[in-house]
């Protein structure tokens, strides 16, 4: 694993802790005006537990063993105020992190406590970290394990690639049952995020897909080809280019991502409106906020808010067959 994330737009210092405890990869580079009282600087492969000190030591060893075993849990303030040296109060997170039934990981988060009346992250933050920084990827795992997205194969050797696609399958669903408690407990006093508001299907002969990870363009775009084979599909990962493109040809429908650099879904969504195109918009986002879901329907193009992964269903729910 890589020491640093990129592209991890909140900041957040993290851990990822194998099963005997040893740290796998970390990034500390974005810590801020975060002080941890470690015993030494951590190193891939060093005990997690060696760098505590010694007080806090069995706490965080035992926290560790409670969610290698697939519990979530936030550790007790007063043991990470000792641990973690700041003017803002932060808390450790540890999240379990399943890859099949032998390998078990915990991902420790040092987040802000979004409870705190000084604190210098809102829930906004929390619930775009749910929505973007732990979806996302979860959404691609998800639909890259789904083996329904695949052309079907009968060997021996394609059984046991599903049976290890299943399983990986079953270890996402249940983290990203994880993330979406956590985003409905940040969103408490919303309506709670739902996809069933299309009252319409739609027949198009040509589709854009805008999202700045080509894997995300390329799982879509071969779902759309498996079950929806008449639909003529471009992708973009730029989208700027996108916008180029959609204004010289006549565009009938765009799926469209939020959270790109640059040219974010909101900023593309007032360009289209901006230079007049009419193209239909599905946003397509890693996303379970309900206040980006509403905000979205503000702009009279957008026609759905979908969160990833795509899969066969949620795309018969959108289109009828092309005759």
């Amino acid at each position: 694993m890589q020491n640093k994330i990129e592209n991890n737009r909140l900041n957040i210092p993290y851990f990822i802790i194998d099963g005997l405890k040893n740290i796998v990869s970390f990034n500390l580079s974005t810590a801020g005006d975060i002080k941890l009282s470690l015993l030494e600087p951590p190193q891939i492969g060093q005990s997690f537990v060696d760098i505590i000190p010694q007080e806090q030591a069995s706490y965080i060893s035992n926290i560790i063993d409670k969610c290698l075993s697939g519990r979530t849990i936030i550790a007790d303030n007063d043991i990470a105020s000792k641990i973690i040296k700041t003017h803002f109060k932060f808390q450790f997170l540890f999240i379990p992190l399943s890859i099949n039934t032998t390998s078990h990981y915990a991902a420790c988060l040092i987040i802000p406590n979004a409870y705190q009346p000084d604190s210098q992250f809102s829930n906004y933050d929390y619930s775009s970290l749910a929505s973007h920084g732990l979806r996302g990827p979860v959404s691609n795992i998800l639909s890259l394990s789904n083996y329904d997205n695949y052309p079907q194969l009968k060997s021996y050797e394609a059984l046991k690639i599903k049976s290890l696609l299943k399983n990986i399958y079953a270890q996402a669903e249940k983290l990203n049952d994880v993330i979406v408690s956590l985003n409905y407990l940040i969103n408490n006093d919303k309506a709670a995020f739902a996809e069933d508001t299309n009252i319409e299907k739609f027949m198009v002969s040509n589709l854009v897909l805008v999202d700045d990870d080509p894997l995300v363009n390329k799982m879509h775009k071969m779902l759309l080809k498996k079950y929806h084979a008449n639909i003529a599909v471009i992708d973009f990962n730029s989208p700027q280019k996108a916008l180029e493109h959609i204004a010289v040809h006549h565009t009938e429908l765009i799926f469209l991502d939020i959270n790109m650099p640059e040219i974010d879904g909101w900023e593309f969504l007032s360009r289209l409106k901006k230079h007049s195109l009419k193209a239909k918009v599905i946003i397509v986002s890693s996303s379970i906020d309900p206040a980006e879901k509403n905000k979205a329907y503000l702009h009279d193009c957008v026609k759905d808010f979908i969160s990833k992964p795509l899969t066969r269903e949620k795309l018969n729910k959108l289109f009828l067959e092309n005759a």
